[in-house]
């Protein structure tokens, strides 16, 4: 995901590429104790992520789609706090896709969600229709 901090680029932790290195899955095979560790570290700079993406992304309510690795996913869920993530999860690492691959993926996660809301703001028209409630 590219950051979009309101900060240069270079001052920005989102996309540090040593922030990356002790992620589960990238350098070490820990398990028992030390994977937990790693977990709760992942689990810490996630928080981190969101709140700058609540301070970003204030008052957005498009859908948010989560692209990342299996291991990662549950992580993330514990430490977002946007009710716009939906539920399906783009799997894989999304470092190797450009833009245009993460939107057209994204899009076909949340086009059936936009789709769903107009059939039922449709209905809810059709519903009050001839009541003097629509225009």
């Amino acid at each position: 995901m590219p950051c979009r901090a309101r900060r240069p680029r270079s001052s920005c932790s989102c996309t540090s590429p040593t922030r990356a290195a002790w992620l589960p899955g990238r350098s070490s095979t820990a398990t028992g104790p030390q994977a937990t560790s790693r977990e709760e570290q992942v689990l810490r700079y996630f928080r981190n992520v969101n709140r700058a993406l609540r301070e970003v992304l204030a008052g957005e309510q498009a859908p948010m789609v989560l692209a990342a690795v299996e291991h990662l996913a549950p992580i993330w869920r514990k430490a977002n706090t946007s009710p716009q993530l939906v539920d399906e999860v783009l799997p894989g690492s999304p470092a190797g896709l450009g833009l245009h691959q993460l939107h057209a993926r994204a899009r076909a996660v949340v086009e059936p969600l936009f789709l769903q809301a107009q059939r039922e703001a449709a209905a809810r028209y059709d519903q009050l229709a001839g009541t003097g409630l629509t225009s």
